[in-house]
């Protein structure tokens, strides 16, 4: 407002007396007393005047916004390790993507399924060990096929571990169940002997086998009744905390599979506990 009152021509006498006439321009209750309103429409005309007495600068034309990406360097079949080109190939083919969506998510996942159980040193007299652990991630527009891509590569190699693994554990179920029952009875059995036997020990007046003896095969029982984990290969959206855990019941390594890094990045940056 008296920007553009300065800006008109019009005098400051005019200006204070236009505010004067409506204080609650420029705010009556921070201003009780006459004299602060005045001191502070002068202060701001001043400045006003200041910036208008400055030469104008004209503004260039808007240039477009252009999205440019650099260029990439396209995938020559000779990149590939050559076990996996024919299976890049079809897929890439049928699906019509480039061969970078299927060699990328198939390289990674093999590194996975290697896991720890092989190890490279690479210096000659060190032993710093190197695991394929790998990371891998396909970036495009959208809606190019970029999920299907990857989905179709994990399925291939994984689907029918992870169906087998399912099997297995299934079966393993059925017997632990009932190696389990037995050895709760024989672990109430051997608690009681272990009693006995100490007692009998304590008193010098020992009978049967040793307590030792017992607690050994109680500990065996402990492990005969440790429940069964299924074989993991991969997880999806894990926490940090949870994918800890699958570590150790799966020590070779699992592939962290995520549909968007973006919410890969997120669950890194959570407080830990």
């Amino acid at each position: 407002m008296i920007v553009a009152l300065v800006n008109a021509g019009a005098s400051e006498s005019k200006i204070i007396k236009l505010f004067e006439g409506n204080p609650q321009g420029i705010g009556e209750k921070y201003f009780e007393k006459k004299a602060g309103r005045v001191k502070w429409l002068e202060g701001e005309i001043a400045r006003c005047r200041r910036f208008s007495n400055r030469p104008s600068v004209e503004w260039p034309e808007p240039e477009p916004i252009q999205e440019t990406l650099p260029l990439v360097l396209p995938l020559q079949d000779e990149m590939i390790p050559r076990p996996f080109l024919p299976m890049v190939k079809d897929e890439a083919h049928r699906m019509s993507v480039p061969p970078d969506y299927i060699t990328a998510p198939l390289i990674v996942t093999c590194g996975a399924l290697i896991g720890t159980g092989c190890r490279i040193r690479p210096k000659r007299k060190d032993d710093w060990p190197v695991v394929p652990n790998l990371w891998g991630g396909i970036i495009g527009p959208p809606s190019r096929l970029k999920t299907p891509a990857m989905d179709v590569v994990v399925k291939k190699l994984l689907g029918r571990l992870e169906y087998d693994a399912a099997q297995e554990h299934e079966a393993e179920m059925e017997t632990w169940a009932d190696d389990k029952r037995r050895a709760e009875l024989s672990k109430t059995v051997l608690e009681q002997e272990y009693k006995a036997a100490l007692k009998g020990e304590r008193s010098g007046n020992s009978k049967g086998r040793l307590s030792d003896d017992i607690l050994v095969e109680l500990k065996e029982l402990e492990e005969t009744t440790q429940e069964l984990v299924e074989d993991r290969y991969k997880t999806n959206d894990a926490t940090i905390e949870k994918l800890v855990e699958l570590l150790k019941q799966n020590p070779r390594g699992i592939l962290y599979y995520r549909d968007e890094l973006v919410g890969l990045f997120k669950r890194m940056e959570n407080p830990g506990p």
